[in-house]
């Protein structure tokens, strides 16, 4: 393979809209942690002593991706991509902002679920919208600067967030968080964007007005599922998409078992509480960072597909040590390197979607790979919960480590006539 020249940092950054973008999702992301620590204490005032209140909250967050995920592609892919960013953002700024108004935990719950189904309109958009504002060559780097940004203001935002809930009560995070959604609005204004014109009837002739009625109901109804078949269709047929989904699958099954069965080796062999999980996420986010920053320096040598491939291999291997580990500084290290390893993997693998995929198909592509995620991470996450009841958890950690190296496996095996491809 021919090495790609390096796209330098600064060239990225002089891309006024990609700038732009970047900044209003930094700040946005800072908001959505303080959110996290605002509604973790917030559930914990409106149903004490419930042991089924965070799995409530789980429920309510997770769910709309699997109910509207295939359906928000669509329109995704109809729409104008920065408008869509732009509501979204007003949507949650205007709903986090009603939260500390409510008085009953069912209307809050309701809330919690229109956040995270406009949350789901949103990193669709943003990833099909990223091609549209920057050129190809550069989408490596420019997805290095966003994994940067969001790896970063997550580690500030949850430190800071456990901070301001303790200090100032978890009201203020929720100002603080719907001022972010409508700054990250703000700056929205200053992308430039031009729209690929539709093909069909909205690019054609123009097409006559028809009364509503039941009718009408039926005929979009038809033409949403023949959209929807349309993106699936392309996204289990293109060969970049499917290598894509798999790797996604296989990482959010191995995410969802780590993230059960670490909450409770950090409890019950560390006899450690939050503050030991916060150590971890911090690590872990760090960890990010850094891998961020080396996609960006080194990822033009090589493929993205052999990125991906070592990158699962090595966070594999990262826990399985993680299941053996008997202090807390040896799991911080270790959290670290993992997600060293982990963030060249999700840069490579949105990269590599971005670059492939027809401007047409993005936004089904990119929702119907976020609704696959959420869902191999529910079910993952319930299976894993009830096996680990009778089972040793380290043992089942690293029984998950094999697993995802033999996913690896077939992966790598069925994906080898993309070896020599190059994605750009």
């Amino acid at each position: 393979m021919k090495e790609q020249k390096r796209v330098s940092l600064s060239s990225v950054l002089r891309v006024r809209s990609f700038l732009a973008l970047s900044i209003g999702q930094t700040v946005s992301q800072f908001g959505d942690r303080l959110n996290h620590m605002a509604l973790i204490a917030l559930v914990s005032e409106l149903m004490p002593g419930s042991t089924f209140k965070f799995s409530k909250l789980m429920i309510f967050v997770t769910i709309p991706g699997l109910i509207f995920g295939p359906i928000s592609g669509v329109l995704i892919d109809r729409w104008n991509r920065k408008k869509v960013l732009f509501f979204c953002d007003l949507m949650r700024g205007g709903l986090v902002l009603l939260i500390p108004f409510i008085p009953y935990q069912q209307v809050v719950f309701a809330v919690v679920f229109l956040v995270f189904s406009a949350g789901l309109f949103y990193s669709p958009a943003r990833n099909a919208l990223i091609p549209s504002v920057i050129a190809k060559r550069k989408i490596l780097m420019a997805g290095s600067v966003s994994n940067f940004t969001a790896r970063a203001s997550t580690v500030v935002g949850a430190v800071l967030g456990g901070v301001i809930v303790g200090y100032f009560g978890w009201r203020i995070s929720f100002y603080l968080d719907s001022a972010s959604y409508l700054f990250s609005a703000l700056m929205l204004l200053l992308v430039t964007y031009r729209p690929a014109v539709r093909p069909g009837p909205e690019a054609g002739a123009p097409t006559r007005r028809t009364k509503g009625g039941l009718n009408t109901v039926i005929r979009e109804s038809e033409r949403l599922f023949v959209e929807v078949w349309e993106g699936l269709k392309f996204a289990f047929s293109h060969k970049w998409t499917v290598f894509g989904f798999s790797c996604s699958l296989a990482l959010a099954v191995a995410g969802a078992s780590l993230y059960v069965l670490v909450i409770v080796l950090v409890k019950e062999v560390l006899n450690k509480g939050m503050e030991g999980l916060g150590t971890l996420i911090g690590s872990l986010g760090i960890g990010m960072i850094v891998g961020s920053v080396l996609t960006g320096r080194f990822g033009h040598k090589t493929t993205e597909r052999r990125i991906v491939l070592g990158g699962m291999v090595a966070f594999a291997l990262c826990v399985m040590a993680f299941a053996r580990m008997k202090s807390l500084p040896f799991m911080n290290a270790w959290a670290g390197v993992a997600g060293a390893a982990l963030s060249p993997v999700f840069i490579c693998l949105d990269a590599m979607l971005q670059k492939t995929v027809p401007e047409q198909f993005r936004g089904r592509v990119f929702s119907a790979r976020d609704a696959l995620m959420n869902g191999g991470f529910l079910v993952a996450s319930v299976l894993v919960g009830l096996a680990a009841e009778n089972l040793d958890k380290a043992d089942t950690l690293t029984a998950v480590g094999l697993l995802l190296i033999l996913a690896v496996v077939f992966i790598r095996h069925f994906s080898r006539g993309l070896a020599k491809e190059k994605v750009c």
